[in-house]
């Protein structure tokens, strides 16, 4: 109960208003950017500086939201910070792509699984219940990617590589609590998200329009508020009771 009571004391509706403001923000830049044409030199080298504004930024906006999530006494310079978030940001970009892409391979294996047992288990054990399985175990693999890289992605991304203290990284990793806190959360994530976006009203062609940039939105303020209780659970295990009991005066950023 220490621990949850420790989390909602760090839960801020700064924090939340700049995941969803800042972000959202962002993405609308990212799609503007994707128009600007590159058949002449200088729209390229617009379009390449424009490119390396839009990661800074994002970087930056994440680290701000870090530094008042989790506020410490001795933080690290901002461009170690911002490129320490990047690299685990690129990290868990690549590896969450790579069990991604493994779910295009599952009706395969799902067959050859089931050509493998014996004809009475075949029949309990359909390709198609054994796909479901194995979709499952991957959902579930992205879940465990998210909860090892957040610690690390807190830790660094608040005191930098010097002030970063190994002790309070793995802390999170020993909590049950945690792991109970990411699975839940991306369990919700995972079927609210699906359920708002397969949803489709029976009406006008402008109506269904306007559902679906409606329900991407209810979906998006959604997911952010899970991130952030994520977050602020890992936050307070980090800082333990002493630090969650007498919060630092100066913030990161």
């Amino acid at each position: 109960m220490k621990l949850i009571r420790a989390a909602i004391a760090k839960f801020r509706l700064s924090v939340f208003l700049l995941l969803i403001g800042g972000n959202l923000l962002l993405l609308l830049c990212g799609f503007a950017w994707l128009q600007i044409p590159d058949s002449h030199t200088w729209q390229f080298a617009l379009s390449m500086v424009s490119a390396l504004l839009l990661v800074l930024t994002f970087c930056w906006i994440q680290v701000v939201a870090l530094a008042r999530l989790r506020r410490s006494s001795q933080p690290g310079p901002l461009w170690i910070r911002m490129l320490a978030f990047a690299v685990l940001f690129a990290v868990w970009l690549f590896l969450s792509q790579r069990i991604a892409s493994a779910s295009g391979s599952i009706p395969l294996h799902a067959a050859y699984w089931n050509s493998r047992l014996s004809p009475g288990a075949r029949v309990v054990f359909t390709p198609m219940r054994i796909a479901s399985a194995l979709s499952l175990a991957l959902t579930f693999a992205q879940f465990l990617l998210a909860a090892l890289i957040i610690p690390p992605v807190l830790e660094l991304g608040t005191r930098g590589l010097r002030g970063a203290k190994v002790g309070d990284l793995i802390r999170p990793w020993l909590r049950p609590l945690y792991w109970l806190a990411v699975i839940v959360a991306g369990c919700c994530a995972v079927f609210a998200t699906h359920a708002l976006v397969a949803w489709v009203p029976g009406h006008s062609v402008g109506i269904q329009t306007f559902s679906v940039l409606a329900r991407l939105f209810v979906a998006w303020i959604f997911d952010a508020f899970l991130l952030l209780v994520v977050l602020s659970m890992a936050a307070a295990t980090m800082d333990g009771p002493a630090a969650n009991a007498e919060e630092p005066a100066t913030v990161a950023l």
